[in-house]
This record gives C-alpha cells, sequence and structure tokens, in this order.
C-alpha cells in the first residue's frame, strides 16, 4: 500500500446530493487541515453544490505531482 499523504485532501463537489445523479463528482484538492479542507472548497464552489471530503486519500507520489503549497485548493481536471 502505498504511503497517504498528509495535509493533502481529496474534496468531491456534487451539484446536487442525489445518491442516483449519474454525474460523476468533481474532484478538488486542498493543502490545508482536515477541518478545514471542505470549508475552503464550498467558499470556491455554487452555493447549493454538495461538497464532502472523498473516501480516498492522494498517496505520497501523487501528491508531489500535484504540486501544492500549503493553503492551495484547486479542482482537478483531468487531461484531454
Amino acid at each position: 500500500m502505498k504511503d497517504v499523504a498528509s495535509g493533502i485532501y481529496f474534496v468531491e463537489v456534487r451539484e446536487r446530493d442525489d445518491p442516483d445523479d449519474p454525474a460523476p463528482a468533481r474532484l478538488w484538492v486542498a493543502a490545508l487541515p482536515h477541518a478545514e479542507a471542505v470549508e475552503a472548497v464550498r467558499a470556491l464552489v455554487p452555493e447549493g453544490y454538495h461538497v464532502a471530503l472523498a473516501r480516498h486519500y492522494p498517496d505520497r507520489e501523487t501528491a508531489a505531482g500535484l504540486n501544492l503549497q500549503y493553503g492551495d485548493v484547486r479542482e482537478l481536471v483531468e487531461p484531454a
């Protein structure tokens, strides 16, 4: 198992809190304390969106590749 990166959290954003909604969650990353990650993302998405910590965490290799600084919050976009 890969080592989990400390202080880096994946946050999922959905347009609504509906488990039957086929639209996939958008994935964000926050380099903040656990208690602040969700609120930091919530401040950047439209009001009413469902924002929650993802069930998985970035490993150290993934986190290093994201080149994050403390306080960074951004949406992860898959390459085209």
